[in-house]
């Protein structure tokens, strides 16, 4: 499969989460409001975003209310109506690539010699834990598991998985793992947790077929979506341990979560609203504040896969597809509310983007491999060790706290990848 192909199947999968999306209920507090009130959003949105582990249910509808303190969860219901926010400001910037490649080295971590075909796809914020999953042939039975594989600090450990496909969507900093599993492709995803050693289902809430962890926090409660057919998706929260199924937070619809911010605050994204309107986003916080923020016309969140949160610190990564000027990637902040474009880059329309905490930039430029943005627009390539294949590394899955790339590189093999191991791989930039 060449990287178009691949790449092409994400880009598909994009624009149909791209459909009319229900109004989600993220509460950052207080948050962007311009000018002389940039003080004021400043002191909402820290109430919003220790609040926002919450959802409203629409315009002037619910929101779910939890504890305080980092990690909250939610639990109680108010109706207060949500601040309409001001449309994010557009701040370009003109992007200049660099001769020389960016400031870092880089270090490869060992794969179990019976892994085939690992997949890194999660790492934890503070770079302890890197997670991913791998085929393993069992030829006592002659079949084919899956297999979750977790390197703490490089070191790599196989837990059995169920299903015969597995994908990790998430870890956090205590080594706690999301992901799903089916045994054939037809069948319905199971979720699952593993902690402490211990592997166990997260329940679905009734009435719902699937369920998709995306976001586990330090206390150990998980943020996913559940979807059914004919209703649309809803975000739920599992409590840290708990057995039954999830609270909803709101009614089911076409918006998807694409944030969950350190004091809790869910981010929803709709790509239109349910009388039509323009896409937006929904801050909703534990406390039952709740703000509405328009979005820019043309911009579009995303990551390069459905399960990664493109949201990392105040950021969220995105691109603005069919511009102009091709498709460039564009970063909004949720707290300054200004939408930064990088002009210069075309993604081709690929959400080949993450983003740091710091708002620095990872971008796939097809034909020209991975470039580092900085804030300023000075952009230079990521090195990659000898022989990797310049269009798909580094596959990164996350830049951590201390700006450290996590990912992988593909060896540069002639016709399909099949058969060809993935290779773990960290980058620490200065």
């Amino acid at each position: 499969m060449t990287w178009d192909e691949e790449q092409a199947g994400h880009v598909v999968r994009r624009t149909l989460t791209r459909a009319p999306v229900p109004p989600t209920r993220v509460e950052v507090g207080a948050v962007l409001l311009a000018g002389r009130r940039a003080e004021r959003r400043r002191r909402r949105l820290t109430v919003g975003l220790a609040a926002m582990a919450v959802l409203a249910v629409g315009l002037g509808s619910a929101v779910v209310v939890g504890r305080s303190g980092p990690d909250r969860g939610l639990d109680q219901v108010s109706d207060r109506p949500p601040e309409i926010l001001p449309t994010p400001t557009v701040v370009p910037v003109t992007v200049t690539v660099a001769d020389a490649a960016a400031p870092c080295g880089y270090e490869q971590y060992t794969v179990p010699t019976e892994a085939w075909f690992p997949r890194v796809s999660a790492a934890d914020p503070t770079g302890r834990f890197l997670a991913g999953t791998a085929e393993v042939s069992d030829k006592a039975v002659e079949q084919v598991r899956s297999y979750l594989v977790l390197w703490d600090r490089g070191g790599p450990s196989l837990i059995d998985l169920p299903g015969a496909r597995a994908e990790v969507t998430a870890v956090n900093a205590a080594g706690v793992v999301l992901g799903t599993s089916r045994s054939r492709g037809e069948d319905p995803r199971a979720s699952w947790v593993y902690q402490d050693g211990e592997l166990r289902n997260l329940t679905p809430p009734p009435g719902y077929e699937q369920t998709l962890p995306l976001a586990v926090n330090g206390r150990g409660d998980i943020l996913g979506m559940s979807s059914s057919a004919g209703r649309g998706s809803a975000p739920v929260v599992w409590s840290a341990g708990s057995d039954g199924p999830p609270r909803m937070l709101g009614q089911p619809g076409p918006g998807r979560v694409i944030g969950w911010t350190d004091d809790g605050t869910v981010v929803w994204f709709e790509a239109e609203t349910p009388t039509g309107g323009t896409a937006r986003i929904q801050l909703l916080g534990a406390d039952g504040s709740s703000a509405v923020l328009p979005v820019p016309a043309g911009w579009s969140p995303g990551s390069m896969r459905f399960e990664q949160l493109p949201m990392r610190g105040d950021w969220v990564a995105g691109i603005i597809p069919g511009a102009d000027e091709k498709s460039p990637p564009a970063m909004l902040n949720v707290r300054t509310g200004q939408l930064v474009v990088y002009h210069g880059l075309d993604t081709r329309n690929h959400f080949n983007v993450v983003v740091g905490p710091d708002g620095r930039v990872l971008a796939g430029v097809p034909g020209q491999g991975w470039k580092l943005v900085e804030r300023d627009g000075t952009a230079r390539t990521v090195p990659l060790p000898a022989g990797a294949d310049l269009e798909y590394g580094p596959q990164p899955v996350l830049i951590d706290d201390a700006g450290t790339i996590h990912g992988a590189v593909h060896p540069a093999e002639p016709g399909s990848r099949r058969g060809v191991r993935d290779v773990p791989t960290v980058w620490r930039c200065r």
